[in-house]
């Protein structure tokens, strides 16, 4: 608030359900309508008008939040990208990568073909732009060494495929979705293994 001089700043908690539970009992505070008005900080020793702020706070497990400050927050879930949405997404993240590298002139190459190879059985798209990444950079180097492949489909570039399965987090006694170890048996209910058929227009256009 002070830093932008704004009473309304947009902060972001990420995952805060991994946070200790006595972490969430301060987050209370700054939610309780009949105290956040003049919440008194710490390190600064006044009231600050924490109910004029807007949180953002990101779960993948809401049922490890506090039911008490649960009940303060609006749930919104947040549908996985389709797979138009991540070939635009993928379209942005080469453009901005050729551009840094100044190898914009040969972005063309990078076609849908490319894009689907560079694409990763992710929620996601941690891991596309990890390949999109090291693609270009590896393009910008064959450039310096003026050794750039006419046909770029049939060169070995350094794209990492990697699948997201749920292999359990026993810290919170969740067990791994049998399928994240062996993938003739079938998913446990409620797992967090990338499913193809969940994403739309995936199946389609990766036949699969």
């Amino acid at each position: 608030m002070i830093k932008y001089k704004t009473r309304t700043p947009i902060i972001l908690l990420d995952e805060f359900e991994k946070c200790d539970k006595s972490v969430q009992q301060v987050l209370g505070n700054l939610t309780d309508e009949t105290l956040n008005k003049k919440f008194k900080d710490v390190f600064f020793d006044f009231p600050v008008p924490i109910n004029e702020v807007i949180f953002f706070c990101t779960a993948n497990y809401p049922e490890d939040i506090e039911p008490f400050l649960l009940s303060r927050l609006t749930r919104v879930k947040i549908e996985p990208l389709t797979f138009a949405e991540r070939i635009e997404v993928a379209q942005g993240l080469i453009d901005y990568n050729f551009a840094k590298y100044e190898i914009s002139h040969l972005k063309d190459n990078f076609d849908l073909e490319l894009i689907k190879k560079c694409l990763c059985k992710e929620w996601g798209v941690r891991q596309l732009k990890s390949n999109i990444q090291r693609l270009a950079y590896e393009v910008f180097l064959l450039e310096g060494d003026n050794e750039v492949p006419e046909d770029w489909h049939d060169y070995e570039w350094p794209i990492v495929q990697e699948e997201e399965l749920d292999f359990g987090d026993p810290k919170r006694n969740r067990p791994a979705c049998p399928f994240a170890t062996d993938k003739t048996q079938q998913h446990r209910k409620g797992c967090e293994c990338f499913k193809p058929g969940l994403v739309p227009g995936w199946v389609e256009n990766m036949g699969e």
